[in-house]
């Protein structure tokens, strides 16, 4: 896998030579700088509501999105190397049962059931969003990320890093358009060597067949008409090759694996008077090749997707009332099935609220089929209070419902793995949380999460080594997540900010399909009891030092929790200088990732980078 320089020094050029757009999108006073921030908060609209808040959000362009759940929740991912494979574990529950989310459609695999966050850049979304326990079909949550028409006018946004074990990093944005049409273009390309030293056998030796080579094209074309008409088109072309690098147990591998991903999707707005009308069409297609010479194995799978959702609402003094229908069609085909398969997904949701005072009563359900089976009745219930009083604002929330997931084409009908006879896992949530804020300067929230889940799903090993699918009959999740936020101004041109999140997870089998089964009380596989990550920046005169910790404890990797991972601590250094040209802003910046050299393992045998370094220039002209 190589990236040749001649074809760097043309990508270098393109930078460079976008620069003659004009824009400004961060304002300046004196020698100190006003950072664009993307602010994601509770909204009227009951399809988006969202828990959390994450300020800075630019500092993160052209970065991965894991990188952002790392620093700044209390989320889990498995981590199969830098730039390899990394899914989700949510409160407790699989990758398969958080659901990823694109301006509002569903983008997990319809083969694995999961997404995988290392191929999602952040530079090609205006903001990100956590939904835990709202009216959707996801057990865990929903994460999603969103697009915005840009507001009239050119501009341009680059971001290009470089960095240890041949690190290599491009995001380009241009922004254009008028007041009845806008657009959008967007270009990322990633490439990264992971050459890093590893422990074998007493030896320090360099990592093999890791390289990683990225490169996508986002597009999105907007049409707002004065009658209150928008219609929206985006366009997203993702193509990986990634090598699969030997675990620790093996000397040599030359394993890789090709993505390619093709997505579109048409979106037509209308909002008057308290109504508002959504359709949204999609097509997504996904390809997969994974090719292993030693195993001789060359298996290519591909899917086609085509997912349609339509949406009401009306809000009118006290009363909001949303309802939506969707109808989907996946097809998979795959070298590891015996034929392709075919299904056909549709259902309805309504949802409605009263406001009485500072009381929000909110309620709902959710009714789907596949392949004209029904799934059971999915209610949904919340209760919302709040007090304000000179700047304090104290919520007190409680929410319960009822979700339900149909198994993945892999879990059914995989050669030699998959199961037909699994069962839809059925999950009943319950959460109460907490929340406190003074003014801008302190947030602080406690949720006290449930799920009782019925035939959860989850792949693990037998005894011969082979991973199958089970339905563990039930298991009971339980736990507490804690988060703040702190914004202080210590001086003039001075700011800070404080940013710490910690959760407590007991996920457990309760009851088994097999008889005197060892894994009955036990924790899940790969589902930490603690996580802990702290963020804390100062900024003065342009200038910026952050740093993050994130502590992970110890995760069972077999399911009578007889072998375990280690639990490790991680701390990454960022320092930053603003810059203000004309109306144009710059930031350069170094980052140490790993400062003290853990060393450590997201998945077991898979080793993770130590210490290494980046180097990042933004432009924003």
């Amino acid at each position: 896998m190589t990236f040749h320089i001649t074809d760097v020094g043309r990508l270098l050029l393109l930078f460079f030579s976008a620069c003659i757009c004009l824009s400004s999108t961060a304002t300046f006073t004196g020698d100190s700088i006003e950072l664009k921030e993307v602010i994601i908060t509770e909204s009227k609209n009951l399809n988006t509501r969202a828990r959390i808040t994450w300020d800075k959000l630019e500092n993160y362009s052209g970065r991965r999105l894991p990188v952002l759940l790392n620093d700044v929740s209390g989320i889990y991912l498995k981590n199969y190397g830098n730039g390899q494979l990394t899914t989700i574990a949510v409160r407790g529950t699989s990758s398969t049962q958080t659901e990823l989310m694109w301006n509002g459609i569903r983008i997990n695999s319809p083969m694995l059931g999961q997404s995988d966050f290392a191929l999602i850049n952040l530079g090609f979304y205006d903001n990100v969003a956590i939904q835990y326990n709202q009216l959707n079909g996801a057990i865990g949550s929903n994460i999603n990320l969103n697009n915005v028409a840009p507001g009239p006018g050119a501009g341009f946004q680059g971001v290009i890093r470089g960095g240890s074990y041949g690190l290599f990093d491009l995001t380009m944005s241009t922004f254009y358009g008028n007041s009845y049409l806008r657009g959008t273009t967007r270009f990322a390309v990633l490439q990264c060597e992971n050459n890093f030293p590893v422990k074998k056998n007493g030896s320090l030796i360099r990592q093999a067949n890791a390289g990683v080579y990225q490169w996508a094209l986002f597009q999105q074309a907007h049409l707002i008409s004065k009658k209150n008409h928008q219609v929206s088109l985006f366009f997203w072309l993702n193509n990986a090759e990634r090598q699969i690098p030997p675990t620790l147990q093996q000397m040599l591998s030359f394993a890789r694996q090709h993505d390619k991903s093709f997505r579109n999707l048409l979106h037509w707005n209308y909002e008057k008077k308290g109504l508002k009308l959504s359709s949204k069409h999609a097509y997504l297609y996904e390809y997969l090749r994974y090719i292993n010479p030693l195993a001789q194995l060359d298996n290519v799978s591909f899917t086609h997707v085509m997912r349609n959702l339509f949406q009401a609402g009306y809000s009118k003094g006290i009363f909001n009332f949303d309802a939506s229908l969707f109808a989907d069609y996946e097809y998979a085909s795959s070298d590891g099935y015996r034929r392709p398969h075919r299904r056909i997904l549709s259902g309805m949701c309504s949802k409605f609220s009263f406001n009485i005072q500072r009381l929000t009563l909110s309620g709902g359900f959710r009714q789907e089929l596949i392949d004209l089976k029904t799934s059971p009745f999915m209610p949904y219930l919340s209760a919302n209070i709040y007090r304000s009083w000179n700047g304090h604002l104290v919520t007190v929330e409680a929410t319960g419902k009822r979700s339900f997931r149909f198994p993945t084409f892999n879990d059914l009908y995989w050669a030699g793995s998959g199961n037909p006879d699994l069962k839809p896992e059925d999950s009943w949530n319950a959460e109460a949380v907490f929340k406190y804020s003074y003014l801008n300067i302190f947030n602080l929230s406690l949720s006290n999460y449930y799920a009782w889940i019925k035939n959860n799903i989850q792949w693990s090993p037998e005894a011969s080594g082979i991973w199958r699918p089970q339905n563990l009959k039930n298991v009971f999740v339980r736990g507490i997540e804690i988060s703040s936020k702190t914004n202080i101004s210590l001086a003039k041109q001075t700011t800070s900010i404080l940013y710490v999140s910690y959760t407590f997870t007991r996920s457990t089998q309760t009851s088994s399909l097999i008889a005197n089964d060892g894994a009955i009380g036990k924790q899940l596989i790969y589902v930490p009891i603690h996580r802990l990550s702290a963020m804390a920046a100062i900024s003065y005169k342009g200038f910026e030092v952050s740093a993050a910790v994130r502590y992970v404890g110890m995760r069972f990797i077999s399911s009578d929790n007889t072998e375990s991972l280690p639990h490790y601590t991680t701390a990454d250094l960022d320092l930053s200088k603003h810059l203000k040209i004309d109306r144009s802003t710059a930031r350069i910046n170094f980052r140490v990732n790993n400062l003290a050299n853990a060393i450590y393992q997201d998945v077991a045998q898979r080793p993770m980078p130590p210490r290494n370094f980046e180097f990042t220039l933004f432009l924003n002209i």
